[in-house]
């Protein structure tokens, strides 16, 4: 959910994010690019930008006022189970079932970290 309480984005096992709008109870659009369902989505604390993670490994980063992909971040080996942005919108941050937690640099779209020790 934005941060003005007027927008969700979900995400769901049919490979598609959807934006409502929570003002109007309509939707607004539909997302694509996942090839797996969709397990953790996030917006931006500016409501600009919404990262999704996947079942197919991959975080996509959309611009949420043209709904456009932005980027597709590879890393993980297994689906990522959760996704968070950094409250000044940077840096990003997914966990996965790869046991790994990636850091992401928001700006230039890539790892910045992995860290590991879950067993």
């Amino acid at each position: 959910m934005s941060t003005d309480d007027q927008t969700v984005v979900s995400g769901s096992e049919d490979h598609t994010l959807r934006v409502w709008d929570l003002k109007k109870l309509k939707h607004k659009a539909c997302l694509t690019g996942h090839v797996s369902g969709i397990t953790c989505v996030v917006i931006s604390k500016d409501g600009q930008t919404v990262i999704s993670g996947s079942d197919d490994r991959t975080l996509r980063i959309w611009d949420l006022a043209s709904t456009l992909q932005k980027a597709c971040l590879t890393g993980h080996n297994d689906w990522v189970s959760i996704v968070v942005i950094s409250k000044d919108g940077q840096t990003a941050v997914s966990g996965s079932w790869d046991k790994t937690i990636k850091v992401w640099d928001l700006k230039e779209m890539k790892e910045k970290a992995c860290l590991t020790g879950h067993t």
